[in-house]
C-alpha cells in the first residue's frame, strides 16, 4: 500500500504481514505528514514494513516514546526501512499507539512514535537499511 501527504490512517493489522510505502518526497513537501493511528493489538506474526520511496531516508532525530517502552534508539545514517514486529507480550504497538510521519528535508522522513504497548513493550521498531 503507497501512502498518501497529509492523511489519517487507522491500522487494524493484527497477524499478517503488511507493507507500507511512504510517497516520493522533494522540498516543497517539507512540512507535510502522515498519520497511522493503531485500533489493534499488532500480535505475534504481525509485521508492519514501512518503506521510503527510492533514495529518501529517515531522519537520524526519529523518535520512540513510551511508558516504560525499550527504544530501539534514532534512525541511523542512510536508514530506509523501519519494521514494526508485532508481540503476544511485550508488544510495542498496540491499541492507541500513533506513528507521526513528516517531511523534515528534501528526502527525509522523520518518524515519531508514541507507543502504547502491552508488557515492556520490548519487541516492536526496528530501523534498517535492507
Amino acid at each position: 500500500i503507497t501512502l498518501a501527504l497529509d492523511t489519517v490512517y487507522r491500522e487494524l493489522v493484527t497477524a499478517h504481514a503488511k507493507p507500507l510505502v511512504l510517497p516520493e518526497i522533494a522540498a516543497s513537501d517539507i512540512g507535510r505528514k502522515i498519520l497511522i493511528i493503531s485500533n489493534a493489538v499488532l500480535a505475534a506474526s504481525g509485521v508492519i514494513t514501512i518503506t521510503p520511496a527510492a533514495n529518501d531516508i529517515f531522519s537520524q532525530a526519529s523518535s520512540t516514546t513510551g511508558l516504560g517502552v525499550t527504544a530501539p534508539g534514532v534512525a541511523a545514517a542512510g536508514n530506509d526501512l523501519l519494521t514494526i514486529t508485532g508481540a503476544n507480550t511485550n508488544c510495542g504497538f498496540q491499541k492507541g499507539s500513533t506513528l507521526m510521519l513528516e517531511v523534515v528535508s528534501e528526502k527525509v522522513w522523520c518518524c515519531t512514535i508514541n507507543s502504547v504497548h502491552i508488557g515492556n513493550g520490548s519487541n516492536a521498531f526496528v530501523y534498517s537499511t535492507p
